[in-house]
């Protein structure tokens, strides 16, 4: 007797991963913007799917926020709200910071060149225009994603994975809110964190890390360790 899914609920089930994963992709990549609407039909035919896995992955990115479902207009790539941004800094300061601490202690010259590289093309592309800050940004995700999987850490690196489309949409909303950034600045702060890094002191790289990714957000802690923020079940952070 078998206990497994039968052939045509585990093949509706792969297409529907499939169609979430290529649209997280799509607007982890920039290639969908915040309030740009998805067109299940277009959609279908670009992952080579049928509408339907499509419009049940889209009922899951709904549940998870990263898209908004308007009736009788259609489904959009979600907008933030401050509170929204809020939540996403203090999350992604937790996780990166972790990462951080985590591969400061085994971090091999392969590592520290990966994080040499990205921090070179940053530097190539700090000039005007929108193919240089697209691919500043670019370079600025891969280093920190590079971070983060140099952790060694699977339940980590899975957690930062969902995060990352709400990140690439928090970065479009700065940029939509305060005009161009400031690359060259970014790009020497990069340096500064790989110096940290090359130190090899986890306190020293997870306090660096923090402080990189909130120094943005007045109404959380700059500094680490955060006293203050209320975690989940409203536990505070172990001093």
């Amino acid at each position: 007797m078998s206990s497994g899914r039968a052939p045509g609920g585990l093949e509706r089930d792969l297409l529907r991963e499939r169609a979430r994963s290529e649209i997280r992709e799509a607007i982890a990549l920039g290639e969908l913007k915040p309030g740009d609407q998805i067109v299940e039909a277009t959609m279908a035919a670009r992952i080579g799917v049928s509408r339907s896995p499509v419009r049940e992955a889209l009922r899951e990115l709904e549940q998870h926020g990263l898209v908004e479902s308007v009736p009788n207009r259609g489904t959009f790539v979600a907008t933030l709200a401050a509170e929204d941004v809020e939540e996403i800094v203090l999350l992604r300061g937790a996780l990166e910071g972790l990462a951080a601490r985590l591969a400061a202690d085994r971090m091999g010259r392969r590592d520290l060149r990966a994080l040499e590289e990205t921090v070179e093309r940053m530097s190539r592309h700090t000039g005007p225009g929108a193919q240089e800050e697209s691919a500043f940004t670019e370079a600025d995700g891969e280093f920190h994603s590079v971070l983060v999987r140099v952790a060694g850490h699977r339940r980590l690196l899975r957690l930062w994975s969902e995060l990352d489309p709400f990140i690439w949409l928090m970065t479009v909303n700065e940029m939509g809110a305060n005009g161009e950034r400031d690359r060259d600045a970014m790009a020497r702060e990069h340096r500064e964190l790989l110096d940290t890094l090359a130190s090899g002191n986890p306190e020293e790289a997870q306090r660096a890390v923090w402080e990189h990714i909130v120094r943005r957000q007045p109404q959380l802690p700059s500094q680490w360790p955060p006293n203050g923020v209320a975690l989940a079940g409203g536990a505070r952070p172990v001093q």
